[in-house]
Order: C-alpha cells, then structure tokens, then sequence
C-alpha cells in the first residue's frame, strides 16, 4: 500500500501550530503551588503554640509586668514590663487596651500578664489577666 502524503513546507507548518498548541494547552493545565505570604511564618517559621501568630501580619509577644496607671479616656494602661525578649527592654510605657471591661478592671500595683499585639499601626494589650492583685493599703489609725 503507497501513501499519497508529502512531506511539504505547508505540512511542516500545520505540525509545528498542532504541537504549539498541545505544549500551551499542557502547560495551562500545570498548576504550582502558591508561594507563602513573607510574612504568614507557616512552613518555614513555626511559632510557638504560647504566641500564635495572627492572620493580620501583626506578631504577637507574651507581655509580663506591674501596671502603674490606667486612663479610661485615652483607653491605655501604663505598665512597668519585664524586658520582652526579640522585642524590647524592661521598660515603663503606654500600651493600648481595646477591650473596655479589661481595661476598667485594672488597678494599679497588679502583676499582670497579657498578648502585646504588634502590627504596622503599633501596638496594644488584649488577653490581659491578673497574675496578683494589688496590695490592700494599711488602715489609717484613728
């Protein structure tokens, strides 16, 4: 049996569009895996499970310290911290309290312990809790 095909220049061209279009149409169906965020920590930097990381972009740090004084109105805590290791020294400084019913249940001379959120914004406390209460002041003798 003899074929009748040649092999010609028109042929050549209609093979290369055929094989062009089945390498674009395989490589349209290839799908990679999205890079991480810079600065989602997922695979590459694992945290911690005590300072979970939140999905803002913001970093958390466990925050230990002796509050000083507390303005309702300015909605800020005034706290004398333990130095906050990756972060900061040992310091006295205005931290942000956005929950109301935490900020209003501080008092000062209290050990407290908190979340110290850090986001492009700055920062603030949230998760407070009391660690020790403040020392009862001596009753005055009559």
């Amino acid at each position: 049996m003899k074929s009748n095909w040649k092999y010609t220049a028109k042929s050549r061209a209609a093979a290369m569009c055929l094989l062009g279009a089945f390498a674009i149409f395989a490589m349209a169906g290839c799908k990679t895996a999205p890079e991480p965020a810079a600065n989602s920590g997922a695979a590459t930097n694992p945290q911690p499970a005590t300072n979970p990381q939140p999905a803002t972009g913001a970093k958390k740090y466990t925050l230990k310290g002796t509050v000083v004084s507390v303005d309702a109105g300015a909605k800020t805590a005034s706290i004398d911290s333990e130095a906050i290791p990756g972060l900061m020294d040992a310091m006295t400084m205005d931290y942000n309290v956005h929950d109301a019913a935490a900020l209003a249940k501080l008092k000062p001379k209290e050990k407290i312990k908190a979340d110290l959120v850090v986001n492009s914004d700055g920062a603030y406390v949230e998760n407070v809790t009391v660690e020790q209460t403040a020392p009862e002041a001596p009753a005055k003798k009559p």
